[in-house]
């Protein structure tokens, strides 16, 4: 199977992050940390399928998060699709 480099840099991403919370370590998340908000929206709302959620509602889950680190105020509709996208890989993952 044949993977495109932004799914490798996806699946880079996603292992530096369970490395990092498998030693104990904290990572601080920012809005531009797409690939690692994505992991952690999975593990909190295993359920849920990411194209069903609002922005509005996906903004409050991320800044819920107790290693997002970032001003509310950063955020802008592309992020937030971006996130969305991301989650919605990890998701689609993790129901296979």
């Amino acid at each position: 199977m044949a993977y495109s480099t932004n799914r490798i840099d996806f699946l880079t991403t996603a292992i530096r992050y369970r490395l990092y919370v498998k030693k104990g370590l904290s990572m601080d998340l920012k809005w531009q940390d797409a690939e690692e908000i994505a992991i952690r929206l999975v593990e909190e709302h295993p359920d849920t399928d990411p194209l069903t959620v609002r922005f509005t509602d996906m903004h409050t889950w991320i800044m819920a998060l107790p290693e997002f680190k970032d001003d509310p105020k950063k955020s802008n509709e592309k992020i937030l699709e971006t996130i969305q996208m991301a989650w919605h890989d990890e998701f689609q993952d993790s129901q296979s």
